[in-house]
C-alpha cells in the first residue's frame, strides 16, 4: 500500500548539503555523533561498514544520520542546525497533516487518538556514495538490504530518487521509480497496530546501473515517543516493547 499525493516535492538542498558536509569530516570529528552517544531510538550517525549500527547492516552501502524531535537540536552536528532553524517545524506539520488524512482513510478505531498523543518524528538522512570498487554488496545483492521501516508511516517530502524497489502483494519485486511529489507508505508499527491488515512495505535500494552514481534520500518516520503507551482496542504495548519487537526482525 503506497499513499501518493499531488503535492509537489519540497527541496532537499539544506539537508543534502548538511549530510554531505558532515560525512566529509574527519572520523575524529564524526565520532562524538555515533549512535551510541545518543539516548533515544536510532538518533545519530552510522557509516558504511559499521558492525554495531542499530539501523543498517555492515554490508549496507550508505552513510546515515538520524535526527529526531526526541533529542535537543543543539546535540546534533552544526551542519544540521540550519535545517532545524528554518525547515524542521514546517515540514513536520506537513507530514503530520498528511498522516491525519491517511489515518482517516484506513478506518482503524483509536488510531487517530494514538497518533495525536503518542507519535513523534525522526528523519533518516541517507547518503549512498559511489559503489565503484566495492568488495561486496548488501544482502540480496542490493545497495540497502530489504527491510520494513520502524515507523507508523514513512513519508518522503522531498520526493524520491530512482533505486528503491519493494515487494508487492504477490511477492514480486517492483521498482518505485523516480517520484517528484510527496508520498508515504506503512511501516512495521502500522502492521502491528492493524494486526497485519495493513502490512509494512518491504523494500530495498537496488544497485545503481552506473557504479559512480551517488544517491540521497530523506525519509520522515512517525515513531512512538519515548515512554509512550500504544493502546488500541486489541493492541496494547509500550514504546520500548515495540522497539524490541521491531529489532527482533533482524
Amino acid at each position: 500500500m503506497i499513499f501518493e499525493t499531488d503535492m509537489a516535492q519540497r527541496s532537499d538542498a539544506t539537508l543534502r548539503e548538511a549530510l554531505r558536509d558532515f560525512v566529509a569530516q574527519p572520523d575524529a570529528r564524526k565520532a562524538p555523533f555515533l549512535q551510541d552517544r545518543f539516548d533515544h531510538g536510532f538518533d545519530g550517525y552510522s557509516y558504511w561498514g559499521q558492525s554495531d549500527s542499530k539501523n543498517q547492516y555492515d554490508t549496507d552501502m550508505l552513510h546515515s544520520f538520524v535526527i529526531s524531535e526526541f533529542t535537543p537540536p543543539e546535540c546534533f552536528p552544526a551542519e544540521f542546525q540550519r535545517f532545524f532553524d528554518t525547515e524542521w517545524e514546517s515540514l513536520r506539520k506537513t507530514v503530520r497533516g498528511m498522516e491525519r488524512e491517511i489515518i482517516a482513510s484506513v478506518n482503524m478505531p483509536g488510531l487517530n487518538d494514538l497518533h495525536e498523543r503518542s507519535i513523534g518524528y525522526m528523519v533518516s538522512c541517507n547518503y549512498y556514495p559511489s559503489t565503484r570498487g566495492a568488495r561486496q554488496t548488501a544482502r540480496g545483492n542490493t545497495r540497502l538490504s530489504r527491510h520494513k521501516d520502524v515507523s507508523l508511516l514513512t513519508t518522503f517530502v522531498f520526493g524520491l530518487d530512482a533505486g528503491l524497489s519493494y515487494l508487492d502483494a504477490d511477492g514480486k519485486v517492483r521498482e518505485m521509480g523516480q517520484k517528484r511529489h510527496i508520498l508515504s507508505f506503512p511501516g512495521y508499527l502500522m502492521e502491528v497496530l492493524s494486526e497485519g491488515r495493513i502490512p509494512a512495505l518491504n523494500h530495498q535500494v537496488d544497485l545503481p546501473e552506473e557504479a559512480r552514481s551517488e544517491r540521497f534520500s530523506f525519509a520522515f518516520f512517525s515513531v512512538p515517543k519515548p515512554g509512550a503507551l500504544l493502546c488500541l482496542p486489541r493492541v496494547k504495548m509500550s514504546a520500548e516493547d515495540y522497539h524490541q519487537r521491531y529489532l527482533s526482525l533482524f
